[in-house]
């Protein structure tokens, strides 16, 4: 296994580039997996901000940013012939769902070790544990849609996939010796079968949060949070940097707050103007 400051990883930013990493994908029989994505933090919406993937011995970490179309690396995650491992994989297939791409034979270890009965601990902590050296966390947080990438950005994302194929052959041993390749492959298939459809992220009210409003208070909480959705997305912001849920929530239902702006931490700046409020105030109405 690599030791953190000798990684050894191709950073792949053009289509050229990522038309000759996929010819040679296309040709393996398992690859190892992992993504860097933002779910409204930094950017709105689900962003795609880069994919690791190793065959076992190279590594390719692969900017969708600055590459601006991965259909053709898309198709490699939809051939069932090719066995993508990973880790964890719920929110990755749902940004693959999101972005059309109905993955398949995907081996998501942190379900092989559900199987074995061990714990539920993060990737970072089974590395450790194999290798008895402490992981740098400096980028768990980072923010993953800026260009450009640093180097300890790039080292950070290469380990999620170092050492994947060592800890897929020490699980999948346990497995076979228990007993339960079948139901591995149980767990495979159902994978498979999962379909989140491209909106995967619940926008505007949430229909649990109605009980908290009286019916005229909800019209108004529910057209005010549509509200912030449109001018999130116009501005390419999170909606919480937009406008404050709880003060959607006052407003909702004391109208009389529109007379006077919230804390500048409470709304975007771009939004303090004469035609907001008066969008605001025929909403209210």
């Amino acid at each position: 296994m690599s030791d953190y400051n000798n990684l050894n990883y191709h950073y792949i930013e053009s289509e050229e580039s990522l038309g000759q990493v996929v010819n040679e994908l296309s040709s393996k029989q398992t690859l190892y997996v992992d993504f860097e994505f933002d779910k409204n933090h930094f950017l709105y919406g689900f962003n795609i901000c880069l994919i690791q993937i190793s065959d076992g011995k190279t590594t390719y970490l692969i900017d969708p940013v600055r590459i601006k179309n991965i259909d053709n690396l898309l198709t490699v995650f939809s051939n069932d012939e090719i066995q993508k491992v990973s880790f964890a994989f719920g929110e990755d297939l749902r940004l693959l769902h999101h972005l059309g791409c109905k993955p398949k034979n995907i081996l998501d270890l942190a379900t092989a070790r559900t199987l074995l009965n061990l714990p539920h601990v993060s990737l970072n902590s089974i590395i450790e544990e194999m290798t008895g050296k402490a992981l740098p966390k400096s980028q768990q947080k980072s923010n993953w849609c800026e260009r450009p990438l640093t180097e300890e950005q790039l080292k950070y994302a290469a380990l999620d996939v170092e050492f994947l194929p060592a800890l897929s052959d020490l699980l999948i041993q346990s497995i076979n010796k228990e007993g339960k390749k079948h139901w591995l492959q149980q767990e495979i298939e159902a994978i498979n079968s999962l379909d989140f459809g491209t909106n995967t992220d619940p926008k505007g009210a949430l229909e649990k949060e109605k009980k908290f409003f009286t019916k005229r208070e909800w019209l108004r909480y529910d057209a005010l949070m549509e509200f912030r959705e449109v001018e999130a997305e116009k501005l390419n912001k999170p909606t919480y940097k937009v406008l404050n849920k709880k003060w959607v929530e006052d407003l909702a239902r004391n109208p009389d707050l529109i007379n006077q702006w919230p804390p500048k931490t409470s709304i975007n700046p771009k939004l303090k103007s004469v035609s907001t409020k008066k969008m605001l105030l025929s909403i209210l109405e």
